[in-house]
């Protein structure tokens, strides 16, 4: 669903509530995607008297460029910043840091926003700045306008033909700005009533007041989606990485599988060897089949299978190479063929961390340890961009006065679980699903099973199960853990455990 004039005109009202207002952050969390951080100060209506925003400040107000779904509107939340930011990001910065906006216009029947500032120059003049919101699909773009000219431009647009033949609208620094066409066919409409729209964007979900009501169900309605590319931009294809190296290590344990049934049949192959070395001088050499008495059957004949370019002895001879590599390849085989289940399981608990990841931070965490056991090609990065991180800390949380704990990725599970752990802790964990490890903290005090029955909740939320209706929890002492030997990092065994189904759910969660 895409926005309409008609849409747009009431979210300009909305946004109208912020003039006056000084621009006091300008951050750009993705390529087509601008948040201006609004710091509400005293406002005055056309009378002179003092107005009061209804909503809390400091007001961030989301501009989408993106050409599927562009959109502009306020949200309660911030998303995470890349570590440097983009050239046009900082462009707005420099122009339009401490700005106060004045107006907010829109063109009828045009869904062209235009947000004037009035700034300061590098020598401290004052300067009149117009932001123009070009929300079209598939052209969305955001520019920023003095006199008329463009200074610069999201997406710059340059003097070639469009598809059609045409020539198209140049938007580039130092060029006058001409809006964008409107369609041959373009017949002015009626605006629909406020009720219309918002029941048009209704999301089902109740609204909590802390932004006025569009903006309110724009982002109900887009944060979902906005946060799974935010997630597929953060994680830089480790997700179709891990998926890779998943299937493959399946794959190669069930080629494993098959090797290894048939190399439990090395036994008939060392039969085969021994009958034709005991009655080799009465066997006719060259021959494609040897007919033996099978002592070990009742002196039955038996048939088997020779190669005509060698001797009986010689047969016999591959016989017992085949016996001694299968047996060789037995022992090999078991191994593998666990270390291999046990990569499948650590890669699942990888996946399912990688989707519960909402921060840069928690994904390079992710891939440090992916790449510390192996499983992953360390990047090469240049020298001065490298810089040491502070370690990733667990999800804490309280409940009942009881300190809950989190994991957050493989290695940061076996802190928790083996290192962090006292006795009286419980800890829990998603039966037999990937998932994080949740520890309770008793601190020699008796956990009421109400505490228990939340943080089961916890578990079966921060599992792959999250979405099932109900989720069996494992309840474990945590001194009745042990770790397989040469195992996985957040791999462990116990046999000492009570099992409760629970709904998963996240209530109480703080970072």
């Amino acid at each position: 669903m895409t926005l309409d004039a008609a849409t747009l005109h009431y979210l300009r009202d909305e946004i109208a509530l912020a003039v006056g207002a000084r621009v006091e952050k300008i951050h750009q969390p993705g390529a087509r995607e601008l948040v201006l951080v609004l710091k509400n100060t005293a406002r005055a209506d056309a009378a002179g008297h003092a107005m009061a925003c209804p909503y809390n400040a400091p007001l961030r107000l989301l501009i989408c460029a993106r050409p599927d779904a562009p959109r502009v509107h306020f949200i309660s939340q911030s998303p995470e910043n890349p570590a440097t930011p983009p050239m046009f990001c900082m462009f707005l910065r420099k122009h339009l840091g401490g700005a106060r906006l004045l107006t907010v216009r829109q063109e009828d029947g045009d869904r062209v926003l235009y947000l004037d500032f009035s700034a300061t120059d590098e020598l401290g003049d004052p300067q009149a700045l117009t932001l123009c919101l070009e929300l079209i699909p598939t052209r969305a773009n955001v520019l920023l306008l003095q006199g008329g000219v463009v200074l610069d431009a999201l997406r710059r647009v340059y003097p070639e033909m469009d598809a059609r033949g045409r020539a198209a609208r140049v938007l580039l620094p130092g060029v006058p700005y001409a809006p964008p066409p409107r369609p041959e066919n373009y017949h002015a409409r009626a605006l629909p009533p406020r009720s219309e729209i918002l029941e048009k964007w209704a999301c089902g979900e109740a609204e909590d007041g802390q932004l006025p009501p569009l903006s309110a169900r724009l982002e109900s309605l887009f944060s979902q989606r906005d946060q799974a590319e935010r997630r597929a931009r953060l994680d830089g294809g480790l997700r179709q990485t891990l998926e890779t190296l998943r299937s493959r290590t399946q794959r190669r344990v069930e080629n494993q599988k098959c090797d290894l049934a048939r190399a439990e049949d090395r036994e008939t192959l060392k039969k085969y060897g021994e009958l034709i070395l005991a009655q080799q001088f009465q066997l006719t050499p060259g021959a494609a089949f040897y007919d033996v008495e099978d002592y070990y059957n009742g002196g039955e004949i038996l048939r088997i299978p020779a190669d005509p370019r060698l001797s009986p002895s010689a047969n016999a001879q591959q016989y017992y190479k085949r016996y001694q590599k299968a047996r060789t390849a037995q022992e090999a085989l078991r191994g593998l063929i666990v270390a291999g289940e046990a990569d499948c399981a650590y890669l699942a608990d990888a996946l399912d961390a990688l989707r519960r990841a909402t921060s840069s931070e928690e994904i390079a965490a992710l891939r440090g340890e992916l790449v510390a056991e192996g499983l992953l090609p360390e990047r090469r990065t240049h020298a001065k961009a490298s810089k040491k991180t502070r370690p990733l800390a667990p999800i804490s949380l309280e409940l009942e006065g009881f300190t809950v704990q989190i994991g957050r990725t493989a290695a940061q599970n076996e802190q928790l679980t083996f290192r962090q752990s006292r006795r009286g802790d419980l800890w829990l964990h998603a039966q037999k699903v990937p998932g994080a490890h949740v520890l309770i903290r008793a601190m020699d005090r008796a956990i009421p099973n109400s505490v228990t029955e939340q943080a089961a909740a916890l578990a079966a939320w921060h599992s792959s199960a999250r979405e099932s209706g109900k989720v069996a929890v494992d309840i474990v002492p945590a001194k009745s853990l042990k770790k397989p030997a040469a195992a996985r990092p957040g791999m462990v065994i116990y046999h000492t455990y009570t099992t409760i189904f629970v709904a998963p759910k996240a209530d109480g969660l703080s970072k």
